[in-house]
């Protein structure tokens, strides 16, 4: 699962913030480093459906999410398997620059989801 905090509704560049955990069904998720201001939370899994096939799962909030310093920020996000009317999705952390100022460096190019 990787769950990322994006400046747009629709990701155009890598997230401000995110992280992922493998292996989880229902869980609790602590994203670190989330800079002051108002961001898009979007969450992409991979999980097998009853009959043992892989399925992509995604999740988002309908209105951005306002972070503010020193305050921790709570959002309940329920993935829900992909829909062939479902614009496709592609994010990736292999972006040479990111909002706000963010260095590639900072950045785990290594980490890709594309579905």
């Amino acid at each position: 699962m990787l769950v990322g905090l994006f400046a747009e509704r629709i990701p155009q560049c890598g997230p401000v913030a995110y992280a992922a955990q493998a292996g989880v069904g229902s869980t609790r998720l602590t994203i670190s480093d989330v800079p002051p201001g108002r961001w898009t939370v979007l969450a992409v899994a991979e999980g097998a459906q009853s009959g043992g096939a892989e399925s992509i799962y995604l999740g988002t909030v309908r209105q951005p999410v306002a972070v503010s310093p020193g305050r921790a920020t709570r959002v309940y996000l329920r993935l829900r398997e992909l829909q062939p009317t479902d614009p496709p999705i592609a994010i990736t952390l292999a972006f040479d620059t990111f909002p706000h100022g963010m260095s590639r460096d900072l950045a785990r190019p290594e980490l890709r989801v594309a579905a």
